[in-house]
């Protein structure tokens, strides 16, 4: 039997089409789940990169500087596109020893430093060494890097003195002359008002003055003498955490002591610490941080899933949805759409994750069978919609018999 389709059988059509979808899209549970805080962004696609990645920066555009171990001998910087594709038009270098730090200035030329040996290089935006900086010779290795608002470039690591400070064309700044630091320097931040954070080895971590005196109104007190900071963020309300290898059993405070700290801490302004700061529980050390707009701690290193989001007050964030990683992240930085990119000695080396829950992506439909309800559903509103358009219905009258 032939069907006519006619105007009135097309509506027809439709409301039976969209009923039979609507008892088959409710008749089953959610098949659709939320895309959560802290999963793994699927539009960020990076390629083989050869080697682990220890160290990230991320460009005002957006674009990703990644420093790749292969070797003790051999390592690469290259640039990726905000998707994570390779960049094409940024000039890949390689280096006869680790990319320890890499750091962007304001001009969009990269600062980048590794070893052993020690090396500290300067790139142009487009990736070309810039042969206007020459650094000094440097023994051992340079761990970590910072730049000042004036351009000024602070590196810390296991060279002699550990800590120095260079003028804008690489050549030492004599005007600045750190302090008893005789550990090596892991960790460098830089205050707005030029007051320098150092955080390193044997429970090194100080604060020290423009011209590189020590800052004798700060005391950080509290931790053993053995460990580690790794890692310093600094808080928009000048509260400071620390991050690393460590234990803080406050053995030169009188009892009642504090309750011991490990491998995390925060500061007051005053050098106090911050006893308002929960006590994560960390079992490993913590090799980055990074400080969300919305006061969030993003905290990456070696502990249990390698990955958490704290609250700003230190709790643990329970809304972050923690990606499986089968090796440590050495990096975490934050892009300034507020995703999160982490690097380390995972599978892939780095990732984008989700610092909220994005609109548009996965979602959750009550509903679904097994799949013919949703598209039936698709098709009647089509053609609903189609015919409301204007879809051109031919009704033709049958012509009366001569």
């Amino acid at each position: 039997m032939f069907w006519r389709v006619t105007g009135r059988n097309l509506a027809t059509l439709a409301v039976l089409m969209v009923t039979i979808g609507a008892t088959m899209l409710f008749a089953t549970e959610p098949v659709v789940a939320q895309v959560a805080a802290g999963s793994v962004d699927s539009s960020f696609s990076a390629p083989a990169l050869g080697g682990t990645v220890q160290a990230i920066a991320v460009q005002a555009d957006g674009k990703i500087i990644v420093g790749i171990y292969v070797t003790s001998k051999s390592a690469f910087v290259k640039r990726l596109n905000t998707d994570g594709t390779i960049d094409t038009t940024f000039a890949q270098q390689s280096f006869t020893s680790p990319v320890n730090a890499i750091a962007v200035q304001t001009d969009g030329k990269i600062v980048v430093v590794g070893g052993l040996p020690a090396f500290v290089k300067r790139l142009n935006a487009n990736g070309t060494i810039d042969a206007t900086f020459t650094a000094p010779y440097l023994s051992f290795a340079v761990i970590s890097v910072a730049i000042q608002a004036d351009g000024k470039i602070i590196i810390g690591g296991t060279f002699s003195g550990n800590v120095r400070r260079l003028n804008t064309n690489g050549s030492n700044d004599d005007t600045f002359g750190a302090e008893g630091v005789s550990n090596p320097v892991w960790a460098i931040a830089v205050r707005a008002d030029q007051k320098i954070y150092l955080g390193g080895d044997n429970s090194t971590f100080s604060r020290y003055l423009s011209n590189g005196a020590r800052d004798e109104a700060w005391y950080s007190s509290g931790f053993d003498d053995t460990g580690s900071v790794y890692s310093v963020a600094l808080q928009a309300d000048g509260k400071v955490i620390v991050g690393g290898s460590f234990t803080m059993s406050f053995l030169d405070r009188p009892n009642p002591r504090p309750a011991p700290l490990v491998n995390i801490a925060r500061y007051n302004v005053n050098s106090d610490i911050d006893s308002t700061f929960a006590k994560p529980a960390l079992d490993g050390a913590v090799r980055a941080l990074a400080i969300q707009a919305d006061g969030r701690i993003v905290v990456g290193g070696e502990f249990t899933g390698r990955i958490k989001r704290l609250a700003a007050t230190g709790t643990v964030d329970t809304s972050f949805s923690v990606p499986t990683l089968n090796g440590a992240v050495r990096a975490v930085v934050m892009q300034t759409d507020g995703r999160i990119v982490i690097a380390g000695e995972f599978t892939g080396g780095i990732k984008r994750l989700y610092s909220v829950a994005p609109s548009g992506v996965g979602g959750t439909i009550s509903g679904g069978g097994g799949g013919n309800g949703v598209w039936i559903v698709v098709i009647a509103a089509v053609a609903v919609g189609s015919a409301a358009a204007g879809t051109a219905v031919t009704r033709r009258r049958k012509h009366a018999a001569a």
